[in-house]
């Protein structure tokens, strides 16, 4: 029988990937006000929501720092229009490198991923 990760354990990898690159650990729980912690929230937001299709309620339930919901939303907001220069692009680009490199090792060992289905389209529009 293999093991499955679902999508809560697929975005505690992503926290493990940030807070080890940015040096910032525990960054979703620890409200640490250093440049570190801000820059590990705001690229974790990003990529949870873009690379892996996560919504925003369920980011939130990992983001124990935030104190009302509407802080992701903002977050991310601010980081979309953030993440086109130059040093954010590649950031985001080798955080996403890095998880995907992760999740292949954990296939490799008999691990799936959960995918979540897609709502069938009768007609097109």
């Amino acid at each position: 029988m293999s093991e499955s990760l679902c999508r809560f354990e697929l975005l505690q990898l992503l926290e493990n990937i940030v807070g080890e690159e940015f040096n910032a650990p525990n960054f979703t729980t620890v409200d640490g006000k250093t440049m570190d912690y801000e820059k590990a929230r705001y690229f974790y937001v990003y990529v949870a929501n873009v690379h892996l299709d996560a919504s925003f309620p369920m980011i939130r339930r990992m983001m124990l720092v935030y104190g009302y919901s509407k802080t992701v939303y903002q977050v991310f907001r601010r980081m979309y229009y953030r993440h086109k220069e130059q040093d954010n692009r590649f950031l985001i680009e080798y955080l996403k490198r890095e998880f995907d490199n992760k999740v292949k090792d954990l296939k490799a060992h008999n691990i799936t991923i959960r995918s979540e289905g897609t709502q069938m389209k009768m007609f097109t529009a």
